[in-house]
């Protein structure tokens, strides 16, 4: 058996050290992915609650109103109107 070098102990033990740092480092990152997965999946559900809430509100202007689509910029509800209707 060989006795290592002072400088090649050193190299392992930096070697040693940066394996763990990098580890503990893919750690934090991996947990971090977890969280904004978790993150995204509430927004994705919020988002589909939204859009439910929209589809219920413009449903409810149609029935008011008649047919026709929500102008948002203007806060209005835009009216169909038949142009050149043929029956």
């Amino acid at each position: 058996m060989k006795n290592l070098t002072s400088d090649e102990k050193n190299e392992i033990l930096d070697l040693s050290r940066d394996f763990v740092s990098i580890h503990h480092e893919i750690v934090v990152v991996e947990k971090e992915i977890k969280r904004l997965e978790e993150l995204s999946s509430e927004l994705i559900s919020r988002l589909n609650e939204c859009r439910e809430r929209e589809s219920t509100f413009t449903n409810n202007l149609s029935a008011k109103y008649g047919e026709g689509s929500l102008d948002a910029v203007n806060l209005a509800w835009k009216k169909e109107e038949l142009v050149n209707e043929v029956l």
